[in-house]
């Protein structure tokens, strides 16, 4: 298994700026494996392509995560994805083709979240104040603000901008290490 740690600074192994084993050490674990969806292009976390297990240090937290194929959603936490699943989008751009064209697709995703999971995420990786900026879509941003709030009420969806890349990775990993800690403790109170 490979080890990768944090570090800030050039010349790092991806955009989240993993360098090798030595540079930080975490100060909690995750107990179980972060499962990152098979079709995520850019994902938040660093796995290989051909599912074998890694561990990450994100924001002082010991990460075990590999690819798996999700039923729906972007990531989830092992033998918890009826707890949370979290969807991600990198742009207001992204997020506004899931309000446009992509919408009944989406949408078909969305109840899938609904129907597997107590909780579902739209994890955005940039401020919620990009929805301003969206020059190239053809949608306004108070088109894709209300379209949010339908969706927060049909299917309880939780949004969560991020802010970046890196914050959306730092929310991840607290966001499962919080889902881990409980399902543990609730398991050991059983």
């Amino acid at each position: 298994m490979t080890t990768w740690h944090e570090a800030v600074g050039p010349g790092s192994r991806s955009e989240l700026q993993y360098a090798p084993e030595g540079d930080s050490k975490p100060r909690q674990r995750i107990g179980r494996i972060v499962l990152v969806d098979s079709r995520e292009q850019k994902p938040l976390l660093d796995v290989p392509e051909d599912g074998s297990e890694v561990e990450l240090v994100v924001d002082s937290v010991l990460v075990r995560a590999r690819r798996a194929t999700l039923r729906t959603g972007d990531y989830a936490l092992e033998g918890a994805a009826d707890e949370l699943l979290v969807e991600r989008k990198a742009s207001a751009e992204e997020l506004a083709a899931c309000v446009g064209a992509g919408r009944d697709r989406f949408v078909r995703e969305l109840e899938r979240m609904a129907r597997e999971a107590r909780r579902g995420v739209l994890l955005c990786e940039f401020p919620a104040a990009d929805l301003e900026g969206m020059a190239r879509s053809r949608l306004s941003a108070r088109t894709v603000v209300g379209t949010l709030g339908s969706w927060i009420l049909d299917f309880g969806l939780v949004p969560v901008f991020a802010g970046d890349r890196r914050g959306a990775a730092r929310w991840l990993v607290r966001t499962f290490g919080a889902l881990d800690r409980r399902l543990t403790t609730t398991t050991r109170a059983a």
